[in-house]
């Protein structure tokens, strides 16, 4: 996974609801306690309007192959968590207390960078899609103002942008996030099985665990 930085994409100047956000990435630096980064994927996933399991890797090891790897280590021998999804539940509506940290999780929030897609509308009215890059102890700012502000703002205040546009991303825009941030494809493909969910790669969000950002960059 490329790690996060700030490109030159368009600044977006937005208007109203965040009608639309999906986490596609949670990258966790430096968080070496196993139940508090399980518990802050958990937790940022949470914001997403799309329902979809977690698929937990390190740095340095492939995605997994299923949405429902789990990576304990550097074992290759994965703990199945297909009774969790994820998401889909309109969290992002609410305000940051709302997600429950407790203390060792809030200590480590601006540990953890969150890869997201939105959709809104410019200040002209008109429909807009980023692809964003916030930091956890920011995120709810970002999706707190898009809910209960009426006046513009602009998006690169809150997050590092990293593809902006009209309308909605092409398919080689979404190709391109899934291969530079492993971004899944399944948040506008809509491929589900009966159960809600495929078993196919990349159709997950996916939690990248690193060493400490100074260790990385």
């Amino acid at each position: 996974m490329t790690v996060p930085q700030a490109g030159k994409p368009e600044n977006l100047i937005l208007q109203g609801e965040i009608r639309r956000f999906v986490v596609g990435v949670v990258a966790i630096f430096g968080v070496e306690d196993r139940e508090t980064y399980k518990e802050l994927a958990y937790k940022y996933a949470s914001l997403s309007d799309r329902c979809a399991p977690l698929g937990f890797s390190k740095m340095g090891f492939a995605v997994p192959d299923y949405a429902l790897a789990f990576y304990e280590g550097d074992t290759d021998e994965p703990e199945d968590t297909s009774d969790r999804l994820v998401g889909g539940q309109q969290k992002r509506r609410c305000a940051e207390d709302d997600l429950h940290f407790n203390f060792r999780e809030r200590f480590s929030t601006h540990k953890c960078f969150i890869i997201g897609y939105l959709e809104s509308l410019t200040s002209a009215g008109e429909p807009a899609f980023a692809y964003v890059n916030v930091r956890g102890d920011r995120i709810c700012k970002l999706l707190y103002r898009g809910i209960n502000e009426a006046s513009a703002y602009s998006l690169a205040d809150f997050a590092t942008l990293i593809l902006t546009g009209q309308g909605t991303p092409t398919k080689e825009n979404r190709q391109k996030l899934a291969a530079d941030y492993l971004f899944s494809l399944a948040h506008e493909d809509g491929v589900y099985d009966e159960e809600g969910y495929t078993r196919l790669r990349g159709d997950h969000v996916n939690i990248r665990l690193f060493p400490p950002l100074n260790q990385v960059t």
